[in-house]
């Protein structure tokens, strides 16, 4: 065989290569769960992103799909941008373009924390979104809907003690937390949903096998994808939109997770 066909049937092979990672980490895809509560509340849809990591897609289709779902709240669990984002712009523009479609409720992640520039990022989108939340609890338009946001990274706060203190609080409660780790834990305190990301699908997701890799759980991570329900709680783990240190995914579509809550006793 020529060089000249080798080198073909090598370019080929590479452009087949190229195209097919561009698909796997482009195509959005949306993940629908339905909930239902025993609460007395409205019914209502939450769309969830996580783990951005300063990506857009091209020809807004991101929001296309998130607008086609007719959200009520938009909830961001953590890492808008990546710890090596120095022009946080564009991802305060994918804010605003978000708050456009539904109000956004937003915790932060650990890359927020992890770049020079992130107080600062998360100053400016506290003026974009509904709710930029650490360790806090907000009201939603949603009659008997509120939203608590855990932000374990940057203030210190005992985990125990912040979601102790949910019991207080009335409605149907929704509990955002970057991490996913500790999706069990969540689950045996007054909470009705949990949202959570930051573990990327496990990266890599085989056949068989599962999600591949997750920064904080390592190999083989157990919290990396889909619903459960503990303890009355039901809990949605993020695949996440974007990529950090590794910048390919497989078998795992960037997601943006749609969740309908459903009443059993109507208001």
């Amino acid at each position: 065989m020529s060089p000249i066909v080798l080198i073909v049937i090598a370019a080929g092979a590479a452009s087949l290569i190229g195209v097919f990672l561009y698909f796997q980490n482009n195509a959005v895809v949306v993940t629908r769960y339905d909930v239902e509560t025993e609460k007395s509340v409205e019914d209502f849809r939450i769309v969830h992103l996580s783990d951005l990591h300063n990506k857009t897609f091209r020809k807004g289709r991101l929001f296309q799909k998130i607008r086609a779902e007719k959200p009520d709240l938009i909830a961001v669990t953590g890492d808008f941008i990546s710890r090596w984002t120095k022009d946080c712009s564009r991802m305060l523009e994918t804010a605003h373009k978000l708050e456009n479609i539904a109000p956004v409720y937003f915790v932060p992640g650990n890359h927020e924390y992890g770049n020079p520039q992130g107080m600062e990022f998360m100053r400016r989108l506290s003026r974009v979104v509904t709710a930029c939340l650490q360790n806090e609890t907000a009201e939603t338009p949603v009659k008997g809907v509120v939203i608590t946001a855990l932000d374990e990274i940057g203030y210190g706060v005992r985990r125990e003690d912040f979601l102790a203190s949910l019991d207080k609080t009335g409605g149907f409660k929704i509990l955002l937390s970057h991490y996913a780790d500790y999706e069990e834990e969540y689950q045996t305190y007054d909470v009705d949903l949990v949202l959570s990301g930051h573990a990327h699908g496990g990266q890599f997701i085989l056949p068989l096998i599962g999600g591949l890799y997750s920064s904080t759980q390592g190999v083989f991570p157990k919290h990396y994808r889909g619903m459960t329900k503990r303890n009355g709680t039901f809990s949605v783990i993020s695949r996440g939109l974007g990529n950090s240190r590794f910048p390919f995914r497989l078998f795992n579509y960037p997601e943006i997770v749609s969740i309908s809550v459903h009443s059993e006793k109507k208001l």
